[in-house]
């Protein structure tokens, strides 16, 4: 694995849903959706945010699918 350079987060999205276990429905909005994923890099590892996808890179290591996003792009934490 690799660590991404300061200000970035490794993090793997999550499946997109439309409605959560809790049975609230997620809509959308002129800009998309927020993404939900578990953080793979850095001190907030293991940890699991909401964020926006709007500047973002994915690619595939070994099969698996990780994006790299902006550190200001982390909305919350779950």
């Amino acid at each position: 694995m690799f660590n991404p350079v300061k200000g970035k987060v490794l993090v793997k999205k999550d499946l997109p849903a439309d409605i959560t276990k809790q049975g609230i429905v997620l809509g959308m909005n002129s800009k998309g959706r927020c993404v939900t994923a578990t953080v793979l890099s850095g001190e907030d590892k293991g940890k699991r945010i909401v964020f926006n996808p709007g500047i973002s890179s994915t690619f595939e290591v070994e099969g698996v699918k990780l994006t790299v996003i902006f550190e200001y792009d982390v909305v919350a934490t779950i």
